[in-house]
């Protein structure tokens, strides 16, 4: 009796389709700014359960203002990462749904706690774009110095304002 023997690393390896996502996805500049991208959902939908369940409404605006930033930032970094020939993710990740999570929590607990959550956020994102520019080609980074990060520093000047007020 023959047997037939499959080699699983052989089938993997020759697929085209998994080689060609795996290519957009491995390349640097577009693993780095997927990773940012997935922050800069995490944190857009963190502002949208604070200001969901928010009852301060002059700290409202303020925050409805940030969260139309992130989404700005979301698009700008879709559309370099597909410039780029990459693949955007989709959704947040594992990041986001922890974040959600920990927004979702502390609205209830405090408003307060929650708009100081959303800047330690802030401030760890902006830590994350400073962290990753050295991985990124010269257009990314030129992109991201002159777009989207004096949105962040806009968004983080907002919450500090925010902070002070309270």
């Amino acid at each position: 009796m023959r047997t037939l023997t499959i080699e699983p690393m052989r089938v993997l390896t020759f697929n085209p389709i998994r080689n060609l996502l795996l290519s957009k996805m491995s390349h640097p500049t577009c693993a780095c700014l997927n990773a940012t991208l997935r922050g800069e959902i995490a944190i857009a939908r963190a502002h949208r359960h604070v200001v969901d369940h928010l009852h301060v409404y002059p700290f409202k605006d303020a925050l409805l203002t940030c969260q139309e930033s992130h989404g700005q930032r979301v698009e700008r970094l879709r559309a370099l990462i597909l410039a780029q020939g990459g693949a955007p993710a989709a959704s947040s990740g594992l990041l986001g749904k922890c974040l959600s999570g920990l927004s979702q929590v502390t609205v209830r607990i405090s408003e307060s706690l929650a708009i100081r959550l959303l800047r330690v956020h802030e401030e760890l994102l902006q830590w994350a774009y400073r962290n990753r520019a050295h991985h990124l080609n010269e257009e990314a980074r030129r992109v991201l110095d002159s777009e989207v990060l004096p949105m962040q520093e806009a968004t983080r000047a907002t919450l500090r304002g925010l902070l002070g007020r309270l």
